[in-house]
C-alpha cells in the first residue's frame, strides 16, 4: 500500500467513520480521567551489561477524556490522552506523549458497520517498554508492537485504522468484511535495531451458525508490507478458517487457523542487490475471554503472522493472558503476563529472532467513587538478535488517580 494511497485512504475513511454518529444523540457523555505514579527500576535501559545497570525512579502523570454518543442504532466514542514522564536523572528524552482512540458502531436491520481508528506519538525512549495487559479502551486490539528498546532518542508515530462491516445474507450466514492498514514511523534511526513500516490487510469471510453458541468462519485476505528502509516489501494471500463458541452468556473464545503464502523482495543494505524469495507460513490465534460476577479472565495465544518493526512480516508467538478479580467493592486485584517471540517469515535474512517476556501485577483501592490509589510490581525480560545476552528489569510503583463515574449502564461501558 503505498504513501500517496494511505494519505488519501485515512482522511476518507475518517471522514466516514466520523459521519456515522452524527445522527441525533440520546445520550451524551464525557469521562475525564487523571493518574499520576512514582515508579522505582532497576534496569530500565535494559542494559545487557551488569555494570552498566543503573537504578532510577519515573514520575508519571497521564489525562484522558471518554467523549462519546448513542442513540438506538449508532453510537461514537472518543478517546484522546496526553501524558508527561520526568526522569531525574535524565535530560536526553522528550517528556510529552500523546494519542487518540477513535470508534463508531452504525447498525442497521441487516448489517453492522463498525469504525476504529488509533494514533500515537510517544518519545522511542519510553514508547517501546510495553506491557503485559490489554488495553482498557479496545481489548480485542491491543498494540503488539511494543519491543523493549529504550535507549533511541527521537519520535515514534502510529497510525492504525481498522474498519469492519458485518452483513446478515440469512438467519444463519452473515459475511464479514474488514480493513486493517497501519504506518510505524521513526523520525531517527534506531541503530538499525527498528525500522519503520507501512502494512495493509483486506479480508472478507463467510460465519455460518451452526447452533446458538457454537459457529463455523472461513474466507481468503490480501495483506502488503513495506519497510520504510525500502529493504523489504512482502505482498502475501492467505486463507483463515476457524470457530466461534461462546460457551456461556458471558464469554467467548475465537480459533482461527491461517494458510499464507507470501512473496518477498528483500535488498541488501551495502550492495543494494535485490533478492526474492517465497515463503508458506501457517499461523494458529486463539483469543477469548470468560467473565464470572467478580472476576474475569482475557487471553490470547498462537502464532500470529503480522507486521513487525524488524523490517518484516513476522511469526509472532504470543501468549498473553490478564486476570481481573474484586475483592470487595473498593478493592480489585489484576494479574497479567505475556511472552512473545518474533521472528521473519522470509528465510533471506536468516534468523532474527526477539524474545519479550512481562508480569504486571497491581492492585487498585477506591477511596471514593471516583478517587482511587493503587500500586503493584512490573517485571520485563528482554532477548533481541542485536545483543550478546538478555536484560531484565524489575520495578515497583504506586499510583493515584480520579476517574469520572459513568452514566451508562454496566453492560454498556
Amino acid at each position: 500500500m503505498s504513501s500517496s494511497f494511505r494519505n488519501r485512504l485515512v482522511p476518507a475513511i475518517a471522514l466516514l467513520g466520523c459521519a456515522a454518529g452524527s445522527v441525533h444523540a440520546q445520550q451524551t457523555y464525557f469521562l475525564p480521567a487523571f493518574e499520576t505514579s512514582a515508579e522505582w527500576h532497576n534496569n530500565r535501559d535494559l542494559a545487557t551489561d551488569s555494570s552498566q545497570e543503573k537504578e532510577n525512579g519515573v514520575y508519571y502523570a497521564r489525562a484522558e477524556a471518554l467523549i462519546g454518543r448513542v442513540t438506538t442504532r449508532s453510537s461514537v466514542e472518543f478517546r484522546p490522552w496526553i501524558s508527561y514522564q520526568e526522569i531525574p536523572d535524565r535530560d536526553d528524552a522528550e517528556p510529552l506523549e500523546l494519542g487518540a482512540n477513535l470508534r463508531t458502531v452504525t447498525q442497521s436491520l441487516k448489517g453492522t458497520y463498525r469504525f476504529n481508528a488509533r494514533f500515537l506519538e510517544r518519545d522511542a525512549f519510553t514508547s517501546e517498554v510495553g506491557s503485559a495487559g490489554f488495553d482498557d479502551f479496545d481489548p480485542d486490539n491491543t498494540p503488539a508492537g511494543e519491543t523493549g528498546v529504550l535507549t533511541a532518542k527521537g519520535k515514534r508515530r502510529d497510525w492504525t485504522i481498522y474498519p469492519n462491516l458485518t452483513y446478515q445474507l440469512s438467519d444463519r450466514t452473515r459475511l464479514e468484511a474488514r480493513l486493517d492498514a497501519e504506518q510505524v514511523s521513526y523520525d531517527t534511526n534506531l541503530a538499525f535495531r527498528r525500522v519503520g513500516y507501512q502494512s495493509g490487510t483486506i479480508e472478507t469471510s463467510v460465519v455460518y451458525r451452526m447452533s446458538r453458541r457454537f459457529e463455523l468462519v472461513a474466507g481468503p485476505y490480501v495483506s502488503q508490507y513495506e519497510s520504510d528502509d525500502d529493504r523489504n516489501q512482502t505482498d502475501s494471500y492467505g486463507l483463515v478458517l476457524g470457530t466461534g463458541y461462546a460457551p456461556a452468556e458471558s464469554a467467548f473464545v475465537i480459533a482461527q487457523l491461517r494458510a499464507e503464502r507470501a512473496d518477498v523482495e528483500s535488498n541488501a543494505a551495502l550492495t543494494g542487490v535485490s533478492t526474492s524469495d517465497t515463503q508458506n507460513s501457517v499461523g494458529f490465534e486463539v483469543v477469548g475471554h470468560y467473565s464470572w460476577p467478580a472476576s474475569r479472565v482475557r487471553y490470547n495465544l498462537g502464532r500470529f503472522l503480522e507486521p513487525s518493526t524488524i523490517g518484516s512480516r513476522v511469526k509472532n508467538d504470543v501468549l498473553r493472558v490478564q486476570y481481573t478479580r474484586s475483592l470487595s467493592t473498593r478493592t480489585i486485584v489484576i494479574a497479567a503476563v505475556r511472552y512473545n517471540r518474533e521472528n521473519r517469515i522470509e528465510e533471506l535474512m536468516g534468523e532474527t529472532t526477539n524474545e519479550q517476556a512481562y508480569v504486571d501485577l497491581w492492585t487498585s483501592y477506591q477511596l471514593t467513587p471516583t478517587w482511587y490509589v493503587g500500586g503493584g510490581y512490573r517485571f520485563i525480560r528482554q532477548e533481541i538478535a542485536s545483543e550478546p545476552r538478555a536484560a531484565n528489569d524489575h520495578s515497583v510503583f504506586v499510583n493515584f488517580g480520579y476517574r469520572a463515574l459513568d452514566p451508562r449502564p454496566r453492560r454498556a461501558q
